[in-house]
């Protein structure tokens, strides 16, 4: 048994410090190096930037550096309905798209199962001729009500905020991501630094400009979206697993992090509801992996919340494996189409308590043990606790150190509590221990870092082993 306790002797009390409600100061917490490309690709995602901006980072190190932001283009990636629909092509509301009962702050997009030597044009900006791999990328929140910046709505009651985070063509040399933003229905005239799109608002984040993707490299990018509630929301791109390029801008824009509930994810026209046309006998399966409230498996709702298209249809999707974290995911193809369904899974670790390397804890977010009773929070007032049944157990002391602070299994084997500016204001000193440790939120109150041996490495009840 892996479970922890006394008289199994994997902690011995004598070795140990008593922990209680206090804890040791943190390790000092330079950039860990990942081992293997895989880790570092996992382990990045998982890494705040120090503000808002544009970023990159690079294998093995798993820290951001600032880069050079621009100008996001004028172009609207618009909502529903488009000017350019098809009956059956996938976009302008035709799509799948996963649903969670909470809410969500990360979506990863990939593409898999895609057709070897595909290949695609489309209309730069929505407009011109068409041009080799003119295709936007696109992961879209739901439309929602509810949001501040539509105070100034004529009709605030029918506004709806709407957010994307995306990729769009821009040359042959190079692209651009970032985030835009809609208000839907403002029907007033817009904020300042908003554009008007008929009865619509929209704007952009800052951009940052990344290689020119082509068709063949779908099958090797990820497109990462995240919100935090009185944060930062960023989008990110890495094609193959090297490399990363990010950009963040606060969630104050239109506050998503509080309402984000679905997520589309595809490839798409470059804007303008302006359609992407793959060459014949063209298949890909779209995969949205989520960090949610819930490590449930998310609803999978026949909706599509952007206006741009392209050439394939739904079809049938095969039923997806053990999966890390909720996911859903939809084939489309341009060939002979059988009866459209999507599949979906819900996440390996749950929510029973458990950790894994390069997986975090956000303000505000929790795990529970398997029975319930403990409850392990990263409170809003920065400090990380253990719960029995509404009673503090075991806690950090960092509260009064950030109302953003985040924990994370690093890939060292360390378990740190960072604040948004990735100052560590607590750690468990287990770095150098293994790279693929896990915290286990556990059934007799203990909180307990493992390597993947099933070793403790340290515990809330026993301290460092």
């Amino acid at each position: 048994m892996r479970r922890i306790t006394r008289s199994a002797g994997l902690l011995a009390a004598a070795a140990l410090a008593v922990a209680g409600l206090a804890a040791g100061p943190a390790s000092a917490a330079s950039a860990p190096l990942a081992q293997t490309k895989a880790a570092w690709q996992a382990g990045i995602g998982q890494v705040r930037q120090p503000g808002n901006g544009c970023y990159r980072a690079a294998y093995p190190k798993l820290a951001w550096h600032a880069a050079r932001c621009v100008t996001a283009p004028r172009i609207p990636l618009i909502p529903r309905p488009a000017r350019h629909a098809g009956p059956d092509t996938v976009g302008d509301g035709t799509d799948y798209s996963a649903q969670v009962p909470g809410t969500i702050s990360q979506a990863v997009g990939t593409f898999q199962n895609v057709t070897s030597g595909i290949t695609e044009q489309g209309y730069p900006d929505g407009a011109g001729s068409l041009t080799a791999n003119a295709f936007s990328l696109q992961l879209n929140s739901q439309f929602f009500a509810g949001s501040a910046a539509c105070s100034g709505s004529g009709t605030p009651s029918s506004c709806e905020a709407w957010q994307q985070f995306v990729y769009t063509y821009a040359s042959s040399s190079y692209g651009e991501i970032f985030m835009q933003y809609w208000l839907i229905n403002y029907n007033a005239t817009c904020p300042s630094g908003w554009y008007t799109y008929s009865s619509d608002c929209y704007t952009n984040s800052s951009a940052a400009l990344v290689t020119t993707i082509t068709a063949s490299q779908l099958g090797s990018l990820r497109l990462t979206a995240s919100a935090a509630s009185g944060g930062s929301d960023g989008v990110s791109l890495a094609v193959g697993s090297g490399a990363v390029t990010s950009v963040t801008n606060s969630d104050s824009e239109v506050g998503l992090a509080a309402h984000w509930n679905t997520t589309e994810w595809g490839v798409y026209g470059d804007g303008g509801g302006s359609e992407a046309y793959f060459g014949s006998n063209a298949t890909l399966t779209a995969q949205t992996a989520l960090t949610a409230t819930s490590s449930a498996a998310p609803s999978c709702v026949s909706e599509g919340f952007t206006g741009e298209t392209n050439n394939l249809t739904r079809t049938a999707t095969p039923a997806l494996g053990t999966v890390s974290s909720p996911t859903m995911a939809t084939t489309q193809t341009d060939g002979t189409a059988g009866t459209a369904s999507c599949a979906v899974a819900g996440g390996s670790s749950g929510s029973t308590g458990i950790l894994k390397t390069g997986q975090e804890l956000t303000a505000g977010q929790s795990l529970y043990s398997p029975s319930g009773q403990y409850q392990l929070i990263m409170q809003t007032d920065g400090n990380l606790v253990v719960y029995s049944n509404g009673s503090a157990i075991w806690s950090t002391n960092t509260q009064g150190t950030g109302s953003s602070n985040y924990l994370i299994m690093q890939t060292d084997g360390n378990l740190v509590v960072y604040t948004s500016a990735n100052k560590a204001v607590w750690a468990s000193n287990t770095q150098g221990t293994g790279s693929a440790n896990y915290l286990d939120m556990q059934n007799d109150g203990n909180l307990v870092v493992y390597t993947s041996g099933n070793v403790a490495e340290w515990s809330s009840k026993y301290g460092r082993a």
